[in-house]
């Protein structure tokens, strides 16, 4: 699988898109992607307004507008959560756990009304300031590794 982002950011607003391939363990090579436009409220809250999409193979099964907000809880936190134009709703946390100045533990969990439970944890460790070592179990493909990379 493979799981992207690329982020355009401002001191207030942020443009964002989020995606995700899978072709392992699944029949058909699943994906899904997200574009949000984020207005930053203050430092815990950010509000946000786009669009999700997913599919299999080269087609788009489902596409719908969503509006939420992430919000940082207490012991660092992430939150999200939206209301799609399905009348769907998801609701996500993670958690990032810095374990050596090198070395992070990450989880994460997720439900959405239309797919359900995922959820995801793993090991990452920074080589250098833009590339870092990942390996990680994500509940829809299993077991993988690679490299994340920041620019």
């Amino acid at each position: 699988m493979t799981l992207g982002s690329l982020e355009l950011v401002t001191t207030r607003y942020s443009l964002t898109t989020d995606w995700e391939v899978g072709w392992q363990e699944v029949h058909d090579t699943e994906w899904e992607g997200t574009i949000k436009a984020e207005r930053f409220m203050n430092r815990f809250l950010t509000l946000f307004v786009g669009a999700n999409a997913e599919g299999v193979n080269n087609g788009s099964d489902t596409t719908r507008g969503v509006i939420g907000l992430h919000y940082l809880l207490p012991f660092n936190v992430e939150s999200m959560a939206w209301l799609d134009t399905d009348l769907g709703g998801r609701f996500m946390v993670e958690k990032t756990f810095e374990l050596t100045p090198r070395l992070e533990l990450f989880g994460e969990a997720q439900y959405d009304t239309h797919d359900k439970w995922e959820g995801r944890a793993g090991l990452s460790y920074t080589i250098n300031k833009n590339i870092s070592a990942v390996g990680h179990w994500y509940s829809d493909y299993g077991w993988g590794g690679g490299l994340e990379v920041r620019f």
